[in-house]
């Protein structure tokens, strides 16, 4: 099974912990018993309460998975009962049980946020039974919906801060946006889209006579291509220090250096692509040699 860590945890411990707790609230007597008798024979664990006064200070002390209650009963009315446990404890269901024929008192109860509502008498225990599962159920999964929205929330964070991160990166490694190779002015302007992404540009002195200058696309967006421009850099610096090394010219030869390129990710399999624009400029004779590559 494929899950969030939070979410499995939390369906485990729907499944592998003690049965659900059910409040019944009812003045009935015979009926409260018959019903937490029911509810036992069931599997739940039932408590009970005569009246709403006596049903809150329960709820306080040990909350409930679900309530059963009636409507009207002295001292504390199931809708003072169904009005507090929706502002204060939401998360709980509540259903309620009230006379036949009443329906404004159902139209209430629906209102102030009951889950359900079923009419005395009761003729089948197995009807409330099957409503109590279906409360639970969707309780159940409204939890998986908040722990899943948590965790997406929190991933989305990772994803915001790793992404600010990633772009710091890349224009730390930006060249300076005005440099002079002697009569040359180097500028450049970026204007970056909302995702990271491989763009990148570059000009540098390969030496007193040549300045080598690059536009780069990786394929794709997200991390994998902003860092894969910084992969780049780090190639194109290992051939500028092999020139200056005396072990080639490739930095000199835009078709050799993309050439190469194409080899080392190529060889790499790193699943992207590039797409790339090199050229020296010959400060002294004006002279510029380019080549243009794409995958």
């Amino acid at each position: 099974m494929l899950c969030l860590k939070e979410v499995c945890y939390s369906l485990d411990q729907y499944m592998s912990e003690k049965p659900a707790t059910i409040l019944v609230i009812d003045d009935e007597v015979d009926l409260l018993r018959s019903i937490t008798a029911y509810l036992e024979d069931s599997g739940f664990i039932a408590i009970s309460a005569e009246n709403g006064k006596a049903a809150i200070e329960i709820i306080n002390q040990n909350k409930p998975d679900l309530i059963l209650t009636d409507l009207h009963m002295p001292v504390l009315g199931g809708l003072e009962v169904l009005h507090t446990v929706t502002k204060e404890l939401p998360d709980i269901p509540v259903i309620v049980i009230s006379g036949a024929g009443q329906l404004n008192d159902a139209v209430e109860s629906l209102r102030l946020g009951a889950w359900d509502y079923i009419t005395k008498p009761i003729a089948d225990l197995q009807a409330l039974e099957h409503a109590i599962k279906k409360a639970l159920e969707r309780k159940r999964l409204l939890e998986q919906n908040r722990i899943y929205a948590q965790r997406l929330e929190h991933n989305l964070k990772i994803l915001e801060e790793d992404q600010a991160a990633g772009r710091q990166v890349q224009v730390t490694l930006l060249p300076p946006q005005l440099v002079k190779f002697s009569n040359f002015e180097f500028r450049f302007k970026i204007i970056p889209s909302l995702e990271l992404s491989g763009d990148f540009v570059e000009y540098f002195a390969i030496d007193d006579d040549n300045v080598a200058v690059y536009l780069a696309d990786v394929s794709g967006h997200g991390a994998s291509s902003a860092f894969l421009t910084i992969l780049l850099k780090g190639m194109i610096a290992k051939y500028n220090f092999q020139y200056h090394s005396q072990q080639g010219t490739t930095i000199l030869q835009p078709h050799k250096l993309m050439q190469a390129i194409s080899n080392e990710f190529f060889t790499a399999k790193l699943g992207k692509y590039l797409t790339l624009v090199y050229g020296v400029l010959n400060i002294q004779t004006g002279s510029f040699t380019y080549g243009i590559a794409g995958h």
